[in-house]
């Protein structure tokens, strides 16, 4: 079957090539088309079944309007969230992302990235850092713009992430300010921003002079499962924590979980604060206390930046841009109990 091509459209409209081009990429130019040839181009186009060819578009414009983006873990419920927030910017655009899941592999995520690095993707975004990956992004690609969000601090490419001890600084503020004093803290060591938050919890334990007891620091796994487990253990103590504070609401959710399980009510026998603030966390019983990271303004910037680097302007040093966290109270922290 011959392929319709934009002369087939132009003969049967009876204009130049050059008339159907603007009409059909909406581009009126100094010399206005009239409304009478714009509808005879779009119903020739319609009848002849033509599209345009993106391939051929992308040639002249050396865009392809495809971004790149791979993923740490496409199970990661805040960076679910976070590229739904990118997706959603893209239309601003008129980019399209296409999504590679590394599974917290990084030979995976260079294979994909090999890939996307390839002349028909503008830009790469990488979501949640991976073991491994300081050599991943390289500022020097071609005339790709690639960017680092929430893979904490980089100084190799742009980098996007929040204040970390600032949210954490908010979770211990607001326990602390309810009565607790023995606070536990569950969060995973080898994710460079949980592990940037679990350092600064130690670091509050000391400013806000906090009841610590030996076994309240959790280092524990992304997932549900571990996170129970975590707080099964942290209830078998004999010196019981008053509150939890889960580095991620992943955890946060494993946690309030098990307490159930355990017969044991939140908040009225345990506080639990969460981090991320996915959409899971209002739908939860209790629905949950968290730390709200702005994924909307981290895409936006991500997409500005992106922008920026595919017009050629330098991004000085690739400072990280740091967005700020916010406190959302909800139901799963109350007023410690006199016991």
């Amino acid at each position: 079957m011959k392929r319709i091509t934009i002369s087939d459209v132009a003969t049967m409209a009876g204009v130049s090539t050059a008339t159907v081009s603007r009409v059909l990429n909406n581009k009126q130019g100094e010399i206005k088309i009239s409304d009478k040839t714009i509808e005879k181009v779009q119903t020739a186009a319609d009848e002849l079944g033509y599209s345009a060819d993106p391939f051929a578009a992308s040639l002249r414009s050396k865009r392809s309007g495809l971004f790149g983006v791979v993923m740490r873990d496409v199970r990661d419920l805040f960076l679910l969230k976070l590229f739904m927030a990118l997706d959603e910017e893209a239309k601003n655009y008129d980019v399209q992302l296409l999504l590679g899941n590394a599974d917290y592999s990084l030979a995976a995520a260079e294979r994909q990235m090999k890939m996307m690095q390839r002349r028909w993707f503008d830009a790469l975004f990488v979501l949640g850092d991976i073991p491994g990956d300081g050599g991943l992004l390289n500022a020097e690609n071609g005339g790709q713009a690639q960017i680092a969000i929430a893979c904490g601090k980089r100084k190799d490419v742009p980098s996007i992430t929040i204040d970390e001890k600032e949210g954490v600084r908010l979770g211990v503020k607001h326990l602390v300010s309810l009565g607790h004093q023995k606070i536990a803290c569950i969060g995973d060591w080898n994710a460079l921003g949980v592990q940037e938050r679990m350092k600064e919890f130690l670091v509050l334990t000391d400013e806000f002079g906090l009841d610590m007891k030996d076994g309240y620091m959790r280092d524990c796994g992304n997932h549900r499962e571990d996170a129970a487990f975590q707080a099964k253990s942290l209830m078998e103590m004999d010196d019981l924590p008053t509150a939890i504070f889960c580095l991620t609401d992943t955890l946060a959710f494993g946690v309030i979980d098990q307490l159930h399980r355990l017969g044991l009510n939140v908040p009225e026998d345990v506080s639990v604060v969460g981090f991320d603030d996915v959409f899971e966390a209002t739908e939860i019983f209790p629905r949950l206390t968290t730390i709200r990271q702005p994924v909307k303004d981290m895409a936006r910037v991500a997409f500005e930046e992106a922008m920026a680097l595919l017009e050629g302007e330098s991004l000085d040093e690739f400072d990280a841009v740091n967005l700020m966290p916010r406190l959302i109270v909800r139901e799963s922290t109350a007023v410690l109990k006199d016991k």
